[in-house]
């Protein structure tokens, strides 16, 4: 804007050549003009318009005509809104505001609804006169909006989670529509009257002609709407305009919308568009993304409560028909047993014949779930029965001599697979009884099947034991039930043998259960004449005893038979039904899959069609697939659900709240779908943990329960969960929640998301720009640095340390050769010419590998270590280093934390640190190398980048040198920063020492004063793990030959491929060589005889080294890899660490290391 203003030719306007301006106006242009923050300004009788660059946005299409011309041209279309306010400034010298004033702007080729807060400031001229006004202004357009339709959305919401039927819906609807008539002027909702396609208008706001919008609509193309393109399912939206039509309501405009949106209303889980939702729209805005949005969360809420109402009536049926059935349970259980066990019988039986005689196929393991779920019914149904004949004195008891000690024997037996499953020891001590028990045998296999199965049920480690004797006095027969399960609180044993009791929170394999089993065993031992009691402490175990009277004078004379009673076998079909379930309860290789668009085999609604065949219609395949995590303890139920939703979501299934909680802190699901009664977390406890969390709160949780009736629905609500789903549901409703609820919250992420952002833009000040200016200057150019560095030690190392091979290669294997010619190495021109190059690659190698350890990107090893061992390992090292006028002091901490790091690199922290605290002391002086336990708090961490809290081992070198000015402390770091003369160090040993700290996860402090010496205190993470130390292997080895095996080399850089493989020869290998990865491949193909690959991590042609050796242990698992590489990257290496079990020969290599990394690896 500075240039249009500086090459505008103002002669032929009222303020004349710029030369003739005063000082005054050209001081508030040159301030106007380099500001950031938006602002104009008029001057001069005819109030010349001015602005800077922050502006023009607000100009829109009048940029950049608006340059000197009058304001009121400029603003014309506002002017009787802003003249007023100018005036007044001009005449009176005092400035105004205004906060979110609406102005309706012409700035983009239509009136547009604007919202602005500005000041309106005096600018005096040179001799004090007010020439001119400034206005400074922050647009305010998207946060006044953005507030007023989130409002309605909160509105909306509020309204219809108080609703139960449609027509409180729709009333609640047209409250809050009512109240945002600026976006939405009007409105109408259709609803189609089932598969008839005739819709019915359910609801309008705003006021419309009736024949628009008639009520009763017998074919949808009939509308003046686009109606068919939408319920076709077709269209999500559609724009259509209505700038012609009259007879339409202008809300609070003084115009009628140009526009209407025309979307569908989806209520839960009908395949087809089941309505329509036509909203009016502004006129005064354009129908952008943020509009689109807010049309559909408006849609989507509407077709929730819609749902949530339909829902509401169903349960409100479903209810009365339960209050029905339960008026008649009486007489149904007390007249119709018959009846009851026959259909069950008869559905069982066939089923079971079908398993059975049905080849293996796709069906088979549903019909077994089916099968197994018939039997708990009838399981179930049995003994509500057995309590209705107990109650009505109807029960058919026959007490038979019995040797219940076998029997009781036999029947405990049938555990005994389920408890080795499960890892328990199931004891049975059953020695045979003075004489007879008369039992009733049916009645007896219930009452030990019921205790067994509880024993299991609560008993997760330790042992079940069955035992059957006489009592001590000889008088009854006795069963003994114990076992180490969890145990049942004090407060609970005097109600253990109420019906339908159940004890709250109990830990066990599942919380499945009527709490009618041990009810039903206290009625049936009664009916022996006998007794049970109860022993119990929590995590120690239970013990239940039953004791059954010898003889037969405490029982009925008239139910008493003397004919010895027949014991066929154990394993009848209630036993089998209990041990069914018991096994349900323990996880399986099939148990709680994580579905990612996988299919169980034969599993019918894994396909878009069938689903279609169960009411839910087509299932459009999605871009991308929300992730859903289904957490119930119940096997089966899991199994069903994810089927139910496997078509268009992945599931991932587990079988508790605490599993659910770990599998959505490790991997983010879209929608939490949970049980609420579980075992060790139950549904409450997952969702208090959810939204506890602040990477997981705002997840739509949807809770699933039997606990029907509004006050069950309440209370997961008021939990803080998104919606409560009552057994026994249908699919359609499942699958209708959970759409809803992925919808809304993906709406709401994306409409908080929008006045985040706008509201983050309001902020934003011209002051905190200035004052962080300076900071933001010092962080660029560190960054710039560092960026440098990082480019110079990744880009050049690689190709560097390629060429130092070839170099380190060449002189070693002259040296070899000329050894066999003493005339010439014994030169000692020979010897000091290759000793020079040796050396220099050698510096060279260290250079790199110091730049390399500054930047963070050397390949480290870390390993568990003693830094005690490893300080006194190297205490005659360290002297040699010093030399006779340094005396060395080592001060090792006993009870020293061990420590996980790389041993080579941190001896060579500490001799690079020894050497510059050597060369600081050059009269002499002392050397201290101390070692500590440390802890460094959340204070300390505070004042320190970079610095995680905890506990340390500290290893410090102090020395009592020249020490250091603050000045010189500030870039000790800085890589090729040193204070000693030139020729005499790179720079780079504190930076290699920094780097390698960093790397491990560390801290590095450094002390020290001019004229006090230095201090240097290296902090490395402590371990806490138990793992044996490693120690480096400094021994020197001898080189190691081959055995004549056959060895791929790959590298791209043919020096170093022919160096590689001369030296394999020579080592004794048989060698082979490719350039690239495909060339590779293709030889290890044609030749089996390879027993290791040896390769480069960077190969040309589109595959690494580390994918070739992927590609190539596909061929041959059993091969061996080797890598090496100048510079790794992130191809094997992550966070500076090699990746567990790779094998890394770093460039430069020497002929021994080669031999010795090759041999140790094909000996491994």
């Amino acid at each position: 804007m500075a240039a249009l203003i500086a090459s505008a030719d103002w002669s032929a306007t009222a303020l004349g050549p710029a030369e003739t301006w005063p000082q005054s106006l050209l001081t508030i242009l040159r301030i106007m003009v380099t500001s950031r923050y938006a602002m104009w300004m008029a001057w001069g009788p005819e109030l010349t318009f001015f602005c800077n660059d922050a502006y023009t946005p607000t100009l829109g299409v009048k940029h950049p005509s608006a340059l000197g011309r009058p304001a009121n041209e400029v603003w014309s279309e506002i002017w009787r809104d802003i003249g007023p306010r100018i005036e007044s400034v001009m005449r009176t010298g005092q400035a105004t505001w205004d906060e979110g004033l609406l102005l309706f702007l012409e700035r983009s080729g239509y009136t547009e609804e604007t919202y602005h807060t500005f000041s309106y400031s005096p600018l005096p001229d040179d001799e004090g006169a007010i020439a001119g006004m400034l206005c400074v202004v922050a647009e305010e357009t998207q946060r006044v909006i953005g507030e007023r339709r989130v409002a309605t959305l909160r509105d909306l919401a509020s309204e219809l989670g108080a609703v139960r039927s449609e027509a409180e819906v729709l009333q609640a609807i047209e409250r809050s529509l009512g109240r945002n008539t600026r976006d939405i002027p009007f409105s109408l909702i259709y609803l189609a009257d089932g598969d008839s396609g005739r819709l019915r208008r359910v609801d309008e706001t705003g006021g419309i002609d009736s024949q628009l919008a008639p009520a009763i609509v017998e074919q949808p193309e009939s509308l003046p709407w686009p109606a068919i393109e939408i319920l076709s399912g077709h269209e999500k939206r559609r724009l259509h305009d209505v700038s012609t039509m009259t007879g339409l309501a202008t809300g609070a405009w003084d115009k009628p919308p140009r526009q209407v949106a025309v979307v569908p209303i989806a209520p839960q889980g009908e395949g087809q568009q089941s309505g329509l939702f036509i909203a009016g729209l502004n006129p005064y805005r354009p129908f952008d993304e943020a509009y689109a949005g807010f049309i559909d969360l408006v849609a989507a809420q509407i077709a929730s409560g819609l749902a949530a109402a339909r829902a509401y009536e169903a349960e409100r049926r479903r209810a009365e028909a339960l209050a029905e059935i339960d008026a008649a349970k009486t007489a149904f259980f007390s007249n119709v047993s018959h009846e009851f066990r026959t259909p069950l019988t008869l559905m069982l039986g066939p089923l079971e014949e079908e398993i059975i005689t049905r080849v293996r196929d796709d069906s088979v393991e549903r019909l077994s779930m089916v099968h197994r779920n018939g039997l708990r019914l009838l399981r179930l149904v049995n003994t509500l029965l057995d309590f209705s004949r107990i109650e009505a004195g109807r029960v058919q008891a026959r007490f038979q001599p019995v040797d219940l000690a076998a029997f009781t024997a036999d029947l405990a037996s049938n555990f005994r697979s389920a408890c080795e499953r499960a890892g328990l020891r199931l004891e049975t001590r059953c020695p045979k009884l003075p004489q007879p028990v008369y039992a009733d045998p049916e009645m007896w296999e219930r009452i030990v099947l019921n205790l067994v199965s509880n024993a299991f049920k609560y008993t997760l480690s330790g042992a079940i034991t069955v035992a059957m004797e006489a009592s001590a006095d000889g008088r009854a027969a006795v069963l003994t039930v114990r076992d180490t399960g969890t145990g049942i609180p004090e407060a609970e044993l005097p109600r253990i043998f109420d019906r339908f009791h159940r004890i709250e929170g109990q830990r066990g394999r599942t919380l499945e259960g009527t709490g009618i089993g041990l009810a039903l065993v206290n009625e049936l031992v009664r009916l022996h004449g006998g007794t049970i009691a109860v022993q119990s402490q929590v995590r120690v175990g239970t013990t239940v005893t039953v004791a059954i009277p010898f003889g037969r004078a405490h029982l009925p004379p008239e139910r008493v038979s003397e004919t010895p009673a027949r014991i066929v076998a154990a394993e009848s079909s209630s036993a089998a039904a209990f041990v069914e379930e018991a096994l349900r309860w323990l996880p399986s290789d099939g148990d709680a899959p994580s579905v990612a668009g996988a299919s169980l085999a034969g599993d019918v609604l894994d396909t878009p069609s069938a689903l279609s065949g169960l009411g839910l219609g087509a299932v459009a395949p999605a871009p991308e697939r929300p992730r859903i995590l289904l957490t119930d303890d119940n096997a089966d139920m899991r199994d069903y659900v994810s089927r139910l939703l496997r078509a268009s979501y992945d599931v991932e299934a587990v079988g508790d709240g605490q599993e659910a909680l770990q599998a959505a802190r490790a991997k983010r699901p879209d929608l939490i779908l949970s049980d609420v009664m579980m075992p060790r977390l139950d549904g409450f406890g997952l969702l208090a943990a959810v939204r506890a969390d602040a990477d997981l709160r705002d997840l739509p949780v949807i809770l699933l329960s039997a606990r029907a009736g509004e006050e069950a629905r309440l209370e997961g609500l008021d939990a803080g969960a998104d919606d409560y789903l009552v057994k026994p549901f249908s699919a359609r409703e499942l699958q209708a929640r959970v759409r809803s609820n992925l919808d809304l919250a993906r709406l709401r992420r994306q409409a908080r998301d929008a006045l985040r952002h706008a509201n983050e833009q309001l902020e934003q000040r011209v002051a905190a720009e200035m004052e962080k200016r300076a900071q933001a200057e010092e962080s660029l150019r560190q960054s710039q640095k560092m960026e440098a560095i990082g480019h110079l030690t990744g880009g050049v190392a690689h190709d560097f340390n390629n060429l130092l091979t070839v170099i380190g290669g060449g002189v070693e294997t002259a040296q070899r050769l000329l050894s066999a010619i003493p005339e010439i190495a014994e030169d000692p021109k020979v010897k000091r010419a290759l000793g020079m190059i040796s050396q220099g690659a050698e510096r060279a190698a260290t250079l790199t590998h110091r730049l390399l350890a500054f930047a963070r990107r050397q390949t480290l090893d870390p390993k568990p270590l003693d830094a005690n061992k490893l300080v006194a390992g190297m205490s005659e090292l360290l002297r040699r280093t010093l030399g006779e006028s340094v005396a060395l002091e080592t001060v090792l901490a006993g009870g020293l934390w061990r420590t996980i790091a790389d041993a080579n690199q941190l001896e060579n922290a500490l001799l690079n640190l020894a050497v510059n605290a050597r060369d600081a002391m050059p009269q002499g002086g002392k050397l201290t190398i101390e070692t500590a336990n440390a802890f460094l708090d959340e204070a300390y961490a505070a004042k320190h980048d970079d610095v995680a809290p905890g506990q340390y081992v500290m290893i410090a070198v102090s020395d009592t040198g020249t020490g250091m000015d603050r000045e010189t402390l500030d870039r000790v770091f800085e890589p090729f920063f040193t204070t000693k003369d030139v020729g005499h160090g790179t720079g780079l040993g504190l930076s290699q020492v920094y780097g390698f700290i960093k790397q491990s996860n560390g801290h590095v402090n450094l002390y020290s004063e001019p004229g006090q010496g230095t201090a240097v205190k290296l902090y490395l993470p402590r371990l806490t793990a138990e793992a044996p130390d490693e120690e480096a292997d400094k021994a020197h080895q001898a080189i190691v030959h081959g055995r004549g095996e056959t060895i791929l080399v790959v590298e791209d850089e043919p020096a170093v491929r022919d160096y590689s493989a001369s030296s394999l020869r020579e080592l004794g290998y048989r060698v082979l060589s490719a350039g690239d990865g495909k060339a590779a491949l293709r030889l290890l193909a044609r030749d089996p005889a390879i027993a290791l690959l040896f390769t480069d991590v960077g190969l040309p042609g589109g595959m690494t080294g580390s994918q070739l050796a992927d590609a190539a242990r596909a061929q041959r698992p059993d091969l061996k890899v080797v890598y090496t590489t100048g510079y790794a990257r992130n191809a094997i290496v992550h966070g500076g660490v090699l990746d567990p079990g790779t094998e890394m020969l770093p460039k430069p290599f020497s002929l021994a290391t080669l031999a010795a990394k090759i041999r140790t690896v094909l000996d491994g």
